[in-house]
């Protein structure tokens, strides 16, 4: 379990070398998005649901005792009877969707994808957790793959956090680009507890000139590739193995 676990939060990784958009010709219909005038976020909402697997012992206040646990047990965060999941960006540290626009990431071999991050309380953080990630532009799916994710507790706001967590897309950057994406992530942690949620936001992609192409930095090959190994991979890498070893 743990070896399968680990392989669907390396899939993060090997999708940004290798996999995610294919630069597809399909046409996506609608209009692009209406800016805010501030951040160019379209309007954000995230709804949620939280089905329970096992439970363990709680105190109280709702919060599990077990969140101390230090005998290898589930080490739940936060108040289990009021676990919402919400999502956000998810680039070195959560932040919420309504913040910013998501910037649109290339990889060495031409893939795009961008990073999210969730928050949920109640959720048991002693293991990995198993996500589903699922978007659509005007109707159309443009992403849907499984992805695990390391959960930490953030004690200061009761709630389990995963960041770095890659949307990968199976179509090129001209069709994401200033289009409202449809979010759709569910996630369950070791106890079998599953939380849902539904969200927009906006995607931009910076390298994306006016003419309608991109700037061809993310071909993978020569200076290019390794700048994008320096920006993306990298800090992936450094973040994700400093959140295991801590």
């Amino acid at each position: 379990m743990l070896s399968l676990r680990l392989s669907l939060l390396l899939f993060g990784v090997a999708a940004i070398v290798g996999c995610g958009g294919s630069g597809a010709s399909a046409e996506l219909g609608g209009s692009t998005a209406d800016s805010d005038g501030t951040t160019g976020v379209a309007s954000t909402g995230t709804t949620a649901v939280l089905t329970s697997g096992a439970t363990p012992d709680d105190d109280e206040t709702g919060v599990s005792t077990s969140a101390a646990d230090t005998t290898g047990g589930p080490q739940v965060c936060g108040v289990v009877s009021e676990a919402v999941l919400e999502i956000g960006h998810g680039s070195m540290q959560f932040t919420p969707l309504a913040d910013m626009p998501a910037e649109l990431l290339h990889g060495p071999q031409g893939g795009v994808h961008i990073t999210l991050g969730i928050r949920c309380p109640g959720l048991d953080v002693s293991e990995f957790g198993d996500m589903h990630l699922h978007g659509e532009v005007n109707g159309q799916v443009v992403a849907d793959h499984p992805q695990g994710v390391v959960l930490k507790c953030n004690e200061r706001l009761g709630v389990a956090e995963g960041i770095w967590l890659s949307m990968v897309f199976d179509v090129g950057p001209e069709l994401l680009h200033e289009q409202v994406i449809d979010l759709d992530i569910t996630i369950t942690d070791d106890l079998g507890r599953t939380a849902s949620a539904q969200a927009q936001t906006l995607i931009i992609d910076p390298e994306y000139s006016a003419t309608g192409s991109g700037s061809g930095t993310g071909t993978g090959s020569g200076t290019g590739g390794e700048a994008e190994y320096r920006r993306v991979i990298a800090p992936y890498s450094e973040v994700v193995w400093a959140w295991i070893a801590a």
